[in-house]
C-alpha cells in the first residue's frame, strides 16, 4: 500500500479568467483597461484568459484589430495563456472564426454541438466542429472542447484524424447557461462520468451565486473558470468590481482545499501548447445557419 508521502501529488489547479460580461457592455473597457484587468488577474493566479474578438465598442466582428491590440499589451507584461472564443449565438461563421486569424493566441474554445442557449438556437454541426478542429490544428492552437449537454460527447469523433491526440485532452464542462444543463453537483458528476480517461477539465459555472460548485470541481480533480463573463458574485451577496478579485478568491479556495495554483508554464506543458501560427479556418462544406 502506498503511504501518504510517496503518493503522487494532485496536479495544480488551472484558473481561467473570462473577464468580459458581453451581456452588459456599456461602457465597454478600452484596450488598455482590459489588458490591465487581464494582467492583474494573471498576477492573482490566472494562467489562462478567455475572451472574444470584438470591436472597441464590444460588438462581435471579423476585424481582429482591437483583440490583437489587447493581446499585444498583455504579452508585454505577462505570460498568461490567451484563449480566444469561436462561439457566439447568432454570430456569422466569418465572425466566429476570426479569432483563428488573430496574433499570438495559444488556445481557442470549441463548442462541441448544438443546443438552446440564451433563448436562441446555437448551431455547431459535426461539419462545423471538424472544420474548426482542422483549422486549430493547422494553426497549432489547442482546442478547449466545451460541453453544454451530454450529447455533445458524441461529437468527439468529428475531431479524429484532425487534431493531434496530445491536443485532444482539454475539456470544459459548461453548466448553468440559460437553456442548458443546470449547475448542480449531480449534473457535474454526470458530465464528469462522460469524460475520457486522462482528460484535463475545467468547470464553467455560468451565473454562479457563490464558489460552492467550483469548490466541488476542485475537490473532484478539476480546474475552474471565473470572471465577469460567468458571474461577478463573490458569495454572501458581495460582487467583484474587478476580475482580479474573483481570481484572488478562486486561488484562495484552491489553497484551502490543499491544492496548488498552476502557472502558465505548467499549463503549456500539460495542454501540449506550442507557439501558434496564423491560419484562416476553412468554411465547412455543409455550414448550417447560425
Amino acid at each position: 500500500m502506498q503511504d501518504a508521502d510517496s503518493a503522487p501529488r494532485p496536479a495544480a489547479v488551472v484558473i481561467t479568467v473570462a473577464p468580459v460580461d458581453y451581456a452588459h457592455i456599456d461602457p465597454f473597457p478600452s484596450a488598455a483597461a482590459l489588458a490591465e484587468d487581464i494582467c492583474a488577474s494573471h498576477a492573482a493566479g490566472a494562467a489562462v484568459v478567455h475572451f472574444h474578438v470584438t470591436d472597441a465598442k464590444g460588438a462581435a466582428t471579423s476585424d481582429t484589430t482591437f483583440f490583437d491590440g489587447v493581446v499585444e499589451q498583455v504579452r508585454e507584461r505577462s505570460d498568461i495563456i490567451v484563449q480566444a472564443s469561436t462561439g457566439g449565438v447568432g454570430v456569422p461563421w466569418e465572425v466566429r472564426t476570426a479569432s483563428l486569424k488573430a496574433r499570438n493566441i495559444e488556445m481557442a474554445s470549441l463548442n462541441m454541438g448544438s443546443c438552446n442557449l440564451f433563448g436562441r438556437a446555437y448551431i455547431n454541426t459535426p461539419a462545423d466542429i471538424a472544420a474548426l478542429g482542422t483549422s486549430m490544428a493547422a494553426a497549432k492552437v489547442v482546442p478547449d472542447m466545451c460541453f453544454f449537454e451530454p450529447g455533445f460527447f458524441t461529437s468527439l469523433d468529428a475531431l479524429e484524424n484532425r487534431v493531434p491526440p496530445a491536443q485532444r485532452n482539454v475539456y470544459s464542462l459548461c453548466l448553468g447557461f440559460p437553456g442548458t444543463l443546470p449547475a448542480t453537483v449531480a449534473n457535474l458528476a454526470f458530465m464528469m462520468s462522460k469524460l475520457p480517461s486522462g482528460a484535463e477539465w475545467t468547470l464553467v459555472h455560468h451565473g454562479a451565486p457563490d464558489f460552492a460548485l467550483l469548490a466541488a470541481a476542485v475537490s473532484a480533480g478539476g480546474n475552474i473558470r471565473v470572471g465577469f463573463e460567468d458571474s461577478r458574485e463573490l458569495g454572501a451577496g458581495a460582487c467583484a468590481i474587478r476580475n482580479a478579485e474573483l481570481v484572488v478568491r478562486a486561488a484562495a479556495l484552491v489553497r484551502q482545499l490543499g491544492r496548488t495554483v498552476a502557472t502558465p508554464a505548467e499549463v503549456r506543458r500539460r495542454y501540449a501548447i506550442t507557439v501558434p501560427a496564423a491560419a484562416a479556418p476553412a468554411k465547412p462544406a455543409a455550414l448550417s445557419r447560425c
